[in-house]
């Protein structure tokens, strides 16, 4: 969803991995919701990302089945990063938002549960894309994708 960060207002885009009554836990990057842990398994296409010049770590991809989802995630071992939490129930009128790139994003993790006031709405596709780490060029490939 689109939403305004708690923390400072920012708009950003994270995935509700929690809602209002759900019991959210993590332990060692597995993610755990109503005591059922999520599946992970390799992409084999992305699997290992090697360092590059803007992030000088290997990057690991993994598929985390979210419902009847199935999506990417990607961690990155070597940097600092909250890989486990104690169980916490989302209160009402409240969500738990993850980003995908578990180990460079702000999230709930770090700035609490969002308030349903502060959510914009559902995002549904990318339209533009621009790599932070090559100079901004575009990411062409990503460009009108749709999101799962």
């Amino acid at each position: 969803v689109v939403f305004y960060s708690p923390a400072d207002g920012k708009r950003l885009v994270k995935r509700v991995v929690g809602i209002p009554g759900d019991t959210i836990a993590m332990h060692n990057d597995q993610l755990i919701i109503n005591g059922d842990a999520l599946t992970y398994e390799p992409n084999s296409a992305l699997q290992i990302i090697p360092p590059s010049a803007g992030m000088p770590m290997d990057r690991l991809v993994f598929y985390e089945q979210l419902g009847a989802i199935k999506h990417h995630v990607m961690i990155t071992p070597l940097r600092p990063a909250m890989r486990s939490f104690q169980p916490l129930i989302v209160p009402q009128g409240k969500y738990f938002m993850m980003g995908d790139n578990r180990d460079n994003s702000a999230d709930s993790r770090y700035f609490g549960f969002v308030d349903r006031s502060k959510v914009v709405g559902r995002a549904t596709s990318i339209v533009i894309s621009l790599d932070i780490n090559d100079s901004y060029r575009p990411r062409w490939g990503r460009f009108f994708t749709e999101l799962l």
